[in-house]
């Protein structure tokens, strides 16, 4: 009976997996922000919301087959393996961000907060449009910790040269002054009506 390393395998196994997390992060930076949970059994999870509703959903597996042929000599194997590995994590990645932004849309459209510009081209005032629909935390030091904002990259490169100008439009500044200022009042309120567990 030959003899099974069963350490070495466990640390192969643990280095394979960091380096895989590393590389999908890596495709997949919004993603790659969130923090994850390692559940070692079941099939399903719960989680309360906001609104105090209990909400279970089930795993979803995700997985992408990787194929070399066998008889490659030993360095052009590990050439090969690497390459594949790349083109792994790259369409893992991008499952999973699509698979986020079904989440976030799903999610924006079932509590009303989903703001649909209607084919107008984007203006700063939609973000803070969508700012007063939603509950904005602060820091200790008082500075709103405000949602990231994803753009397409045309867009970006459409709206890059005008930040400079709607940064320094006063309208604009008195406007996202006075949002930020009714959210810290919104937030000072929660946080001295929030309930202690315990």
């Amino acid at each position: 009976m030959l003899p099974d390393f069963f350490s070495l395998k466990q640390k192969l196994s643990q280095r394979f997996m960091r380096q895989l997390r590393e590389e999908i992060d890596r495709h997949a930076p919004l993603s790659g922000q969130m923090k994850t949970y390692v559940m070692p059994e079941g099939d399903s999870f719960s989680f309360q919301t906001v609104d105090g509703e209990i909400e279970k959903q089930e795993f979803k597996a995700m997985f992408q087959r990787i194929e070399v042929p066998a008889d490659l000599p030993p360095e052009d194997m590990r050439v090969k393996l690497r390459e594949k590995f790349g083109e792994m994590t790259e369409k893992v990645a991008h499952r999973l961000e699509a698979a986020l932004f079904d989440k976030v849309r799903e999610a924006t459209d079932k509590t009303g907060l989903a703001f649909n510009a209607r084919g107008k081209p984007f203006h700063p005032s939609m973000m803070l449009d969508m700012l007063e629909k939603m509950d904005v935390d602060f820091d200790r030091l008082g500075n709103p910790l405000l949602p990231t904002m994803v753009v397409h990259p045309d867009m970006m490169r459409a709206i890059a040269p005008r930040i400079a100008e709607w940064e320094s439009d006063p309208e604009l500044q008195k406007r996202r002054s006075a949002v930020i200022a009714k959210k810290r009042e919104e937030w000072l309120d929660r946080e001295a009506h929030r309930k202690l567990v315990g």
